[in-house]
C-alpha cells in the first residue's frame, strides 16, 4: 500500500487533481486491510485471559498521552479545548501499520506465543487505534 501511495502521489503533477473521495477511500481501505490482518492473527483464549491487561495497555496510555498533548496545545498554542483534544488524539494513536507486521513475524517465529504477547500487542494496537479515531471524531 505504501508503494501504491508513493507511485500515485508522484505521478500526479498537481495536488488539486487528486480526487479527495478516492484518497479517502484508499486510506480507509488500507486501515481495514491492516485491521483484518491483525484480527486473523489473534488468539481468542489469550485475549480472554489477558482482557484486563489489554484494556489497561490500550486505553490508559492513549488517554494520558492525548490529555497531556491537549494540555500543551491548549497552553502553548492557545487552541480551544476541542482543537487541543483533536491534536491529542491524533498524536496519541498507535499505528497498526507499524505494530502489526512486526508482531505477525514474531508470532510466526513463536516468540512469546505461550504467554500471548504478540496477540496482546496486536489487539492493543487495534483497540488503541479505534479509540483514538473515536476520540478524534467526537471532538
Amino acid at each position: 500500500m505504501l508503494v501504491a501511495g508513493f507511485l500515485y502521489g508522484n505521478f500526479i503533477i498537481n495536488d488539486n487533481e487528486m480526487d479527495q473521495t478516492l484518497t479517502s477511500t484508499i486510506r480507509s481501505l488500507a486501515l481495514i486491510i491492516i485491521l483484518i490482518r491483525a484480527g486473523l492473527n489473534l488468539d481468542p483464549q489469550a485475549i480472554r485471559k489477558l482482557s484486563t491487561v489489554l484494556a489497561r495497555l490500550s486505553l490508559v496510555p492513549s488517554i494520558v498521552e492525548a490529555l497531556i498533548v491537549a494540555l500543551f496545545a491548549w497552553i502553548w498554542f492557545d487552541f480551544n479545548l476541542s482543537w487541543s483534544l483533536m491534536i491529542g488524539f491524533i498524536i496519541a494513536s498507535v499505528s497498526p501499520a507499524v505494530v502489526v507486521p512486526g508482531m505477525v513475524i514474531i508470532q510466526e517465529e513463536n516468540y512469546g506465543v505461550n504467554h500471548g504477547i504478540p496477540t496482546l500487542l496486536i489487539a492493543s494496537a487495534s483497540v488503541d487505534n479505534v479509540f483514538a479515531i473515536t476520540g478524534f471524531s467526537v471532538c
